[in-house]
């Protein structure tokens, strides 16, 4: 059986770098700086209410830019003691969580919410940034050339962290979001699949709990253990015996927040976020796209092809008008045999499965190349990949506005 497949490539991928670039930062702003401005920013925010009683909070956003900039604002996942008061607002917004409107340089517009909280428990809004600086600040004609820095100075993401605490009549304040880093090696995941995560330590955390019982969500009870006789978990059911707190620990990320809903009266709701931190994902996809990017910039997020089960792969050809400019290669971890002179592609003795995946092997030549990848299995089925390669569009960004900065 034959599938088809897409496979897209692209050496210097705007988005792509935007995510990576955030090694550096800088105070100074405009559309031609040379050094990169830290692209991807979390800032923390805190607010207050007390239970029963609604105040009014306004975040304000500048344009960071010397040249007009395109804002647009995302808010995930709205509690409902949080109402977004459009009307109030200076942003703009549409029928969704979302909020978009033209600054001009050094202006600014702001995000008005109501906070009334019901019970004893804080809550995080998080509401996603993105400015775009004006295409002509880097392109001031077609033929213009712009340089790396420029183009990711261009784009620039802020995620707000806002800690809306509740306050009883006695003036304390709900406890803090409690966050818990956990890194592995690499993780790798796709379609239909768990992610796996790969040399993940498990992590110990405290929880200030008051005693009392709680109950915690389904998903944390396959991962989460007591370090301690002082607080037992059971059929997702915490249960804190004195006011030493607890000490937990986490086997592997979850999804979801961890959160802890007190069934002792009086006592304050507590949230666990897991982050997961791991350094590089490998993603399995029907799609297998997969970006390159250039310059300095260190790619850790990749597309790629898995052998397990004993598969592998006894055949594989490059073809078509820009089959020379591609090659199948390993992976940084977990990499597949790869023998370019017989064509063959196999699990190492030592591994369960493997991964394979597809670079740019000649950028001597800027353009846009195409070809196909077509592996066959050891089981006489194979799979065709349509695979598309962008070399250098540096030298036609300003021509191809629409491609790379709509």
């Amino acid at each position: 059986m034959k599938k088809i497949k897409r496979i897209t490539f692209i050496c210097l991928l705007i988005f792509g770098i935007i995510a990576c670039a955030n090694n550096k930062s800088s105070n100074s702003s405009g559309g031609n700086n040379e050094e990169i401005i830290s692209s991807n920013e979390t800032r923390i925010l805190t607010f207050e209410a007390e239970i029963g009683k609604e105040a009014t909070n306004t975040i304000t956003f500048t344009n960071p830019y010397n040249v007009e900039a395109d804002l647009t604002a995302d808010f995930s996942l709205l509690p409902s003691s949080i109402v977004i008061d459009y009307n109030g607002s200076t942003c703009g917004h549409t029928v969704t969580a979302t909020a978009r409107k033209t600054l001009q340089a050094g202006e600014s517009c702001n995000i008005k919410y109501t906070y009334k909280p019901t019970k004893f428990e804080t809550e995080r809004l998080r509401i996603y940034v993105d400015y775009r600086g004006a295409f002509e600040a880097i392109c001031p004609t077609p033929d213009t050339v712009p340089t790396y820095e420029q183009v990711v100075n261009n784009f620039r993401s802020v995620d707000y962290e806002i800690y809306n605490y509740a306050k009883n009549s006695s003036g304390k304040k709900s406890p803090d979001y409690i966050k818990v880093n956990m890194k592995a090696e690499y993780e790798y995941d796709g379609v239909g699949r768990m992610t796996q995560y790969v040399g993940l330590e498990p992590k110990t955390f405290t929880l200030p709990a008051e005693p009392g019982e709680y109950y915690y969500n389904n998903d944390a009870a396959a991962v989460l253990t007591s370090n301690n006789d002082n607080c037992i978990l059971s059929n997702n059911t915490l249960s804190v015996k004195n006011n030493n707190g607890c000490s937990l620990k986490i086997n592997k990320p979850v999804y979801n927040i961890i959160s802890f809903e007190p069934r002792t009266a009086n006592n304050p709701y507590y949230n666990v976020a897991i982050v997961d931190d791991s350094d590089y994902l490998y993603d399995i996809t029907e799609t297998f796209s997969l970006s390159f990017v250039a310059s300095n910039v260190t790619e850790t997020i990749f597309d790629v092809g898995i052998l397990e089960n004993g598969a592998s792969i006894t055949n594989y050809k490059i073809e078509g008008t820009g089959a020379a400019k591609f090659k199948v290669v390993g992976t940084k971890h977990n990499s597949c045999n790869i023998d370019d002179i017989k064509k063959t592609i196999k699990i190492p003795t030592n591994q369960n499965n493997c991964f394979y995946t597809v670079e740019i092997a000649d950028t001597s030549e800027a353009g846009e190349f195409i070809a196909t990848l077509t592996t066959t299995l050891n089981t006489g089925s194979s799979d065709t990949y349509n695979i598309y390669g962008d070399i250098n569009p540096l030298q036609r960004i300003c021509k191809q506005r629409d491609k790379y900065f709509e």
